[in-house]
């Protein structure tokens, strides 16, 4: 265990509870070793929410609402009590969007982050925090999470003045980071959260690079501090007959899931025999299953919908796939690449965000342009599906070596959770 009395609080969307955020079962084991005890806040989930993962000894989990308000009144109330605090305070002063939008955007964040606030104060004393010599904040998000973890920083020194804090840190990842993938344009107060962290780190090299170049004043603050996935041990036995792509995700419209039929059906035009499996639930899964068997045959399509994380490894095994894909316009760096790198697999994907920090052009898999065309990606699955079964090997080998040079969980948690515990 780590220094005694030191605490870590952790900020996240809704894990542990209801669905979301897997990766972070891959973290938490790292995170209760290093510290004494560690608090996980789950800011944005409902009052009904029900813890449904497993938590090591040493770790409490609370949940708060910082939702999106639902009804015009409702959003309308809580959009009014954030400009009454932005208004008042000094928090926004770096950030005077001009677009009224943008403001009315500000204001519903400072609203659903003081929501949350208000129904975590309560619960401090139940945290422990008064038994505490120090405590460290780490939110997973720059987004909701990291705004209730600054209220909270703000706050703990007048109710516990012996309580030391250590640092106060953010990850961020896509949604989170990348301006021009978000709601128009635009994340709300994002200079003045980064203004008042010690450190941000996103996942990927790419989102580092993208926030110091926004953000030049906050440069020495940002560096990147990767995801991980564990060792699912035996690699997957791949093959080509039928030539079977495999993808996982929620079926999110950034995802561009309709656009693997298409280019699917130009490589079965060529006279391969394929397969498509897709792991993930969604609202539009109805309708992509429906026109993935219009374009290739029912008989060339599985889509069963949700699996857990811990399952996936098993269900590839079983598929015997011949690579994964990922044709997402948006990402930082995909956890489901990491996942199925670790087992062998060869991977097709867009080169957006930090993948090409794990997609290696030529050595692991093949990256496609944000804006490929049907034929750019059915070109690249026919290399694979037409290359010698030597070059095939190579492939599938360098998937799993990338990994385990950069994307093991044995390899980045401990590092990362010591660095928070050392201040």
């Amino acid at each position: 265990m780590g220094t005694e009395g030191h605490a870590l609080l952790l900020f996240t969307n809704v894990y542990p509870f209801d669905k979301g955020e897997e990766f972070l079962e891959n973290e938490i084991d790292a995170l209760a070793e290093a510290f004494d005890k560690v608090v996980v806040i789950a800011c944005q989930t409902g009052p009904d929410a029900k813890l449904t993962r497993r938590l090591p000894e040493g770790v409490m989990a609370l949940h708060v609402d910082g939702r999106r308000p639902t009804g015009r009144k409702q959003a309308a109330l809580t959009t009014a009590k954030g400009m009454g605090h932005l208004a008042g305070g000094r928090f926004a002063e770096m950030d005077r969007p001009k677009d009224p939008r943008h403001v009315v955007m500000d204001a519903q964040f400072e609203g659903r982050a003081r929501s949350a606030y208000a129904q975590l104060a309560p619960q401090f004393d139940r945290m422990g925090l008064g038994q505490l010599e120090e405590v460290t904040l780490c939110a997973y998000w720059l987004h909701i999470p990291a705004r209730v973890a600054i209220l909270v920083a703000e706050q703990l020194p007048q109710l516990y003045p012996l309580l030391r804090i250590s640092q106060l840190i953010s990850r961020t990842h896509r949604y989170d980071l990348y301006e021009e993938a978000a709601p128009m344009g635009h994340i709300p107060l994002r200079a003045a959260l980064l203004g008042r962290f010690d450190a941000v780190h996103p996942v990927s090299d790419d989102g580092t690079e993208y926030l110091r170049r926004r953000y030049p004043a906050h440069a020495g603050k940002v560096s990147t501090r990767r995801l991980g996935t564990p060792d699912p041990g035996e690699r997957v036995q791949t093959s080509r007959q039928p030539f079977h792509v495999v993808s996982c995700s929620f079926t999110l419209p950034v995802k561009r899931l309709d656009r693997f039929a298409p280019a699917l059906k130009l490589v079965q035009d060529a006279g391969f025999d394929v397969l498509w499996t897709h792991y993930g639930s969604g609202d539009e899964l109805d309708g992509l299953r429906a026109q993935a068997e219009s374009l290739l045959g029912k008989e060339h399509v599985v889509m069963p919908g949700y699996v857990r994380n811990t399952d996936l490894a098993g269900f590839y095994r079983e598929q015997h796939p011949s690579l994964f894909m990922n044709l997402s316009a948006s990402e930082g760096l995909p956890v489901s690449i990491m996942e199925a790198t670790a087992l062998g697999l060869p991977v097709v994907a867009t080169d957006v965000g930090g993948v090409r920090e794990i997609v290696h052009e030529g050595r692991n898999g093949a990256l496609l342009p944000a804006d490929f065309t049907d034929q750019q990606a059915a070109d690249a699955l026919l290399a694979v599906a037409r290359m010698d079964d030597q070059a095939y090997a190579q492939l599938c080998d360098a998937a799993r070596t990338v990994w385990e040079e950069n994307f093991s969980k044995d390899r980045v948690y401990p590092a990362f959770a010591a660095e928070l515990r050392e201040g």
